[in-house]
């Protein structure tokens, strides 16, 4: 008899992990600490290249949000040729997917400014799975994002970056990505872990490809058209 681990186990200590979640906003959102994303890049990542259909559906509204791409008009022909030969430059349509997409599937996308002097010469992706908080002053504006690279952490001046954002949920410094409600971590009325909904998806469909291999169909049914 194949037995299958049910998955909704009470955890210990989940009222402290809980309580981890709902730190900052019981202290009044001590912004100078910094936020975390309310969920870790790195789990939606996991989610947005491992399920495939999270995978297609960012990847279909993210298409048909940038749809062709940019398209600049203007009476001024010498502004035109300026701005498109800035865009064609930096790349814009491939850099508004890349900014849609992160939307979607991690609520935020970070671009660092590369300057000349004054001048914008370029815009250089960070990429989502790196960063880790922003801080911000005590009236909610944000000051400085802290990623990491090459194993240390790195402040970078929140004016030097371009941040788009999906959602912003109550006080939150970071974006809400459409998948949130998949990818949270639950909790029962009593403070008990419960498993998210992705993983939910993903066992289920484990169970339901070790149950087929282990018990295959013994008989082959035949429907007749006429009962279809």
């Amino acid at each position: 008899r194949m037995r299958i681990p049910w998955p909704f186990k009470k955890r210990g200590g989940a009222v402290e992990i809980a309580g981890k979640r709902e730190q900052l906003r019981m202290r009044e959102f001590d912004y100078r600490l910094g936020h975390e994303p309310p969920i870790d890049f790195d789990t939606l990542y996991d989610i947005y290249t491992r399920d495939v259909d999270v995978y297609s559906a960012v990847n279909a509204l993210a298409y048909m949000a940038v749809g062709p791409g940019v398209y600049i008009e203007s009476d001024d022909e010498k502004a035109k040729e300026i701005i498109d030969e800035f865009n064609e430059q930096i790349h814009l349509d491939e850099i508004l997917f890349t900014i849609v997409s992160e939307m979607i599937w991690g609520g935020n996308s970070f671009w660092y400014k590369v300057r000349n002097g004054r001048q914008i010469t370029e815009l250089q992706h960070l990429p989502l799975t790196r960063i880790k908080k922003l801080k911000a002053s005590e009236d909610g504006n944000p000051t400085t994002l802290v990623m990491m690279s090459g194993g240390q952490y790195i402040n970078v001046d929140y004016d030097d970056l371009l941040h788009f954002y999906l959602i912003k949920v109550d006080k939150e410094l970071f974006g809400s990505p459409l998948i949130r409600p998949i990818a949270e971590q639950r909790y029962d009325s009593d403070g008990n872990a419960i498993t998210p909904f992705y993983l939910i998806k993903w066992m289920l469909e484990d169970y339901m490809f070790k149950v087929i291999r282990k018990y295959p169909p013994r008989y082959h049914y035949k429907l007749s058209l006429i009962h279809i």
